[in-house]
């Protein structure tokens, strides 16, 4: 694969046995709220726990784990050994534990991984949360597997090769070794899982793409089964002299003689430029030559800087002959010390390859926002305008209009002309260096994780922590991104805009932003997968804390736009998370409305990788709304119908929720479902069973769709509940009569705890009998089918 440089390159309790309809129907009504919960979703199941048979463990039907257990008696035991009984799992399957931390509250959190036949199930992460000996709760992710072959017939190198295949991966950046596990296959019903290899590709494309991450190659077949991106990006706003915050003071270090660098050791911070960094790929890094940013003296103000350079008249051979079939495109390129060589040049702006100029380019041609800032001792720099043919293992470069760039130090518009028949104009003028925006913010970021988590960088243990200014194409080709690059470089990447679009991606929610994707990364619990809901709860998560640190350090100026500084398009920002469809009314297929009810107008099927990993920045809305109505509070009506009125609880006490949450509650695999029960756990550790911030957090969910009543269940569906009568229950014979009210004959089906149907009933108006005798003792689930309307029940063999 070509380099970089080559291109220019997310209790119900019923056990009642009274067997008299009257008292029972009673007992359902005043059930009926709680109950609800199943229409959310939420179904509940009971186990037998030591000694006595206990209700106690909540989840849903595709893998969601969730046990509320304080005051239930559960000792912190041998519960590995419990675990595939309690969630109904075959003995072919086992619990490891991979760690165990204890947070200020005094709880101890084990994280178990599940394995089938001893190899690694990817989708089953249970957490176990225990104080004072007691399990308190326990949720995460199972994968219900009954019968599944663990031999495969592909080898690993087989499996690499298929995973560059797919990625389009011509170079590879990095090695590393693959793993054979067990995986869930996307499918449209039910959960399916097979054997696969996950393999880690950091790689480049023909024409330059940077490419990392996870890639399921089926074992036994060779297919892919699904991919992950490891690059987290957000196209957001921004925020030392700085760019967007005003004057801010800065830690910088005066480790070289007369002259200040933009590191900060107290906090470990590191800002470089990365423009035309040549990634050889002999540190094993993605950038192998960051510069260091330089000043004379602590006061870092507005420079000269090259900003612009224009081609006005050309050749005409430049101007056609352009496209992918070609695989020729027309790039502008600056370099220091007049060298103009694509391979050894020294760069002071990377190549910006034209892709939309096809196939034949219009006059002018401008490259904007370059912020090429000239040392004390530049007197010129070499610019260009060429056609750059990328199609091959050798580059050509032809047609080409090389001119100098003088006038470094005096801002001013300058024309230049070339001996090829070219002409055009450059631009000095004076500029603020985003980097100071990106240096000032980090230690904002820094500063508030320390403040209200008492956690020291993103991994809690002090490390390094790297900004790296234009580094453009290891994202895409184009300036309008920042990232995060996972390990081992560990960093943040800003694009410095296009000047059309948006500005420096340099804003201090955008710090925030990234910072939050490393925080997640290293929650202690393997993140979340950056695809479908687990990844719209990444992104949710990381414009969470990059607006709570906006908020911190500009009080009243603050605000819940997301990219509102750096955007320059309309709507004039990229996401808002007090109004997730805002930016519908621009009508910008750049900044895309978002979802702020669940399932609901604008969201995303999070099956389709093809459309931004399953919409991972647009189902990002509805988490984000969440956190918004949680903090600031809000009345409306939803998608669903649903009147809501949430009670503010403010913003320090909903950050501490959501924090909880994030690393004490979520699995990489985690789901809105997830999100929502991991949340009200943490709400009830911190405030308490009976605490009003409790209540907030619940009617926040149902307010965006999650929830019993934000889902707006109809009438006809209440009444339902209440027409179908299961006794006795508990039964103890496997015996058991259905007492329906129901006009119609009515399809019921009875699964078991993984979700598995076992059971077809034909269920008549008035008294059924039926038997179950011949199913293993434990607690199922009831499911009636009326029409569209679903009522479910639960039904306990002893």
């Amino acid at each position: 694969m070509p380099c970089i440089k080559k291109i220019g390159c997310i209790w119900l309790i019923l056990g009642f046995n009274i067997p008299l309809i009257s008292l029972m129907k009673t007992a359902m009504r005043n059930k009926l709220k709680t109950s609800l919960l199943i229409a959310a979703g939420v179904i509940a199941f009971g186990y037998p726990s030591q000694a006595q048979h206990q209700d106690f463990l909540i989840t849903n039907n595709k893998g969601s784990v969730y046990a509320n257990l304080k005051g239930r008696d559960v000792k912190a035991g041998n519960i590995a050994a419990q675990l595939p009984a309690w969630l109904g799992l075959s003995a072919d399957n086992s619990f490891r534990e991979v760690s165990t931390t204890t947070d200020k509250l005094g709880f101890s959190h084990t994280r178990f991984q599940q394995y089938y036949k001893n190899v690694l199930v990817d989708d089953g992460d249970l957490l176990v949360h225990v104080r004072n000996g007691m399990v308190t709760s326990m949720n995460g992710r199972v994968a219900p597997i009954a019968k599944l072959s663990v031999t495969n017939t592909i080898s690993a190198d087989e499996a690499v090769s298929a995973a560059r295949r797919h990625l389009e991966i011509v170079r590879i950046i990095r090695q590393h070794p693959e793993t054979l596990l067990i995986t869930s296959v996307p499918a449209a019903e039910g959960a399916q899982y097979a054997l696969a290899y996950k393999v880690r590709v950091d790689g480049r494309t023909l024409y330059g793409k940077v490419k990392m991450a996870h890639v399921y190659i089926d074992a036994q077949r060779g297919t892919v089964i699904k991919s992950e991106s490891l690059i987290a990006h957000a196209d957001v706003e921004g925020t030392a002299h700085t760019l967007y915050s005003g004057v801010r003071t800065i830690i910088t270090d005066d480790s070289e003689p007369e002259a200040y660098r933009l590191r900060d050791s107290a906090r470990n911070i590191e800002t470089y430029d990365v423009t035309g960094d040549p990634m050889s790929g002999n540190s094993g890094l993605m950038f192998d030559e960051p510069k260091d940013y330089y000043n004379e003296t602590t006061a870092w103000t507005e420079q000269p800087a090259l900003m612009a350079i224009q081609l006005n008249e050309s050749n005409p051979a430049l101007l056609s002959g352009l496209g992918f079939q070609t695989g020729k495109f027309i790039a502008s390129m600056v370099v220091r010390d007049g060298v103009m060589d694509l391979e050894n040049g020294d760069m002071v702006a990377w190549p910006d390859l034209m892709l939309n100029q096809i196939p034949v380019a219009q006059l002018p041609l401008k490259t904007g926002n370059l912020y090429a800032f000239p040392r004390a001792g530049d007197t010129v720099f070499m610019g260009g305008f060429g056609k750059v043919d990328v199609s091959g293992d050798e580059l050509a470069y032809t047609d080409t209009s090389f001119f100098s760039i003088t006038h470094l130090h005096t801002p001013g518009v300058y024309p230049w002309n070339s001996t090829t028949g070219g002409s055009g104009i450059y631009e000095i003028a004076m500029a603020k260096n985003p980097a100071l925006d990106a240096h000032w913010g980090m230690g904002e970021t820094h500063d508030y994780y320390m403040e209200k988590f008492d956690r020291n960088s993103y991994d809690g243990n002090g490390s390094v922590v790297k900004n790296y200014i234009n580094g453009v194409f290891p994202i895409m080709v184009t300036q309008n991104n920042a990232a995060a690059l996972p390990e081992p470089d560990n960093a943040m990447v800003y694009g410095l805009g296009d000047g059309i679009l948006m500005n420096p991606v340099v804003g201090l929610d955008v710090m925030g932003h990234e910072f939050t994707h490393m925080v997640t990364a290293n929650n202690g619990n393997d993140g979340l997968q950056y695809r479908g809901e687990s990844g719209a709860l990444n992104e949710s998560f990381s414009d969470i804390f990059g607006t709570c640190i906006e908020f911190r350090s500009k009080g009243t100026a603050a605000n819940w736009l997301i990219g509102e500084d750096v955007i320059l398009a309309q709507p004039g920002f990229f996401r808002s998370m007090s109004d997730p469809k805002a930016a519908a009314a621009a009508g910008n297929p750049n900044f895309p409305p978002q979802p702020d009810t669940y399932g609901k107008q604008y969201w995303v099927n999070p099956t389709n990788m093809q459309n931004d990993n399953g919409g991972v920045h647009t189902n990002s809305g509805v988490q984000n709304k969440w956190f918004y109505l949680l903090s600031e509070g809000g009345a409306g009506t939803n998608d669903n119908d649903y009147d809501y009125n949430v009670a503010a609880i403010g913003m320090e006490k909903a950050e501490q929720i959501a924090y909880r949450n994030l690393i004490t509650y979520l699995v990489p695999t985690s789901k809105y479902v997830d999100a929502c029960n991991g949340s009200i756990q943490a709400a009830i550790d911190l405030f308490g069973e009976d605490s009003e911030e409790l209540e907030s957090v619940k009617e926040a969910w149902r307010a965006v769709g999650l929830l019993e009543g934000g889902s707006a269940v109809s009438e006809l569906t209440e009444s339902l509940a209440a027409a179908f009568m299961v006794y006795p229950n508990p039964s103890t014979d496997g015996q058991f009569t259905i007492a329906s009210e129901h006009h119609e004959l009515v399809n019921a089906q009875l699964f078991n705890i993984v979700g598995k149907p076992v059971l077809q009933l034909a269920v008549k108006k008035g008294i059924n009998s039926f038997s179950a005798s011949e199913l293993p003792k434990g607690l199922y689930l009831l499911k009636f089918v009326v029409g569209r309307h679903e009522v479910v029940q639960k039904i306990s063999l002893l």
